[in-house]
């Protein structure tokens, strides 16, 4: 799991998160990154809906769905 049992809602409050675990393995780093700027204690200096609608990896998977469709 990307966060340990024992500590998660510390990890949750401090907005700690490793990506070393095995379950990131087959994640793009596009996807850490964006996963990492929503994951901010600091609401000022979070993403905000706006910011996170035009992250790079949000804006692939609309293209993607775009062109399945």
């Amino acid at each position: 799991l990307p966060f340990s049992a024992e500590s998660l809602s510390q990890q949750i409050m401090g907005a700690e998160i490793s990506f070393q675990s095995p379950v990131w393995k087959g994640i793009s780093a596009e996807a850490k990154d964006l996963i990492t700027k929503l994951v901010v204690v600091d609401p000022a200096k979070r993403l905000t809906i706006d910011e996170a609608l035009q992250h790079p990896w949000i804006q692939n998977v609309l293209a993607l769905r775009e062109q399945s469709e």
